[in-house]
């Protein structure tokens, strides 16, 4: 029942996310949630302002791979950051010898 969701708010870190319908039709399609600009946190909190239950069947986190950062994880870390890894958001990293800069370029 799609019900479970309403009223219900989405945070990452204490930031607002989204906020699901208060009334009306809540669609039964799953939601995904794409903060824009991306957020780094550790705390995913489900709020609610009136009391019943959460219908929460399953949470995915999505993240870029180690050498990847940006929108969509499209940028390539620079070849100047060790270990090829940098920020998932920023392209940020600790440079290699001879590398400058907040992304060693």
């Amino acid at each position: 029942d799609t019900q479970y969701m309403r009223n219900i708010t989405v945070f990452v870190n204490n930031t607002q996310v989204y906020q699901y319908p208060t009334s009306g039709n809540i669609p039964v399609t799953p939601r995904v949630i794409t903060p824009d600009p991306p957020l780094r946190g550790r705390v995913i909190k489900l709020s609610r302002t009136t009391s019943g239950y959460v219908g929460l069947c399953e949470l995915q986190l999505d993240g870029c791979q180690s050498d990847r950062y940006g929108a969509g994880c499209q940028q390539t870390c620079s070849a100047g950051c060790q270990s090829d890894t940098c920020d998932s958001i920023a392209g940020d990293c600790t440079c290699n010898s001879g590398w400058t800069g907040s992304q060693c370029r």
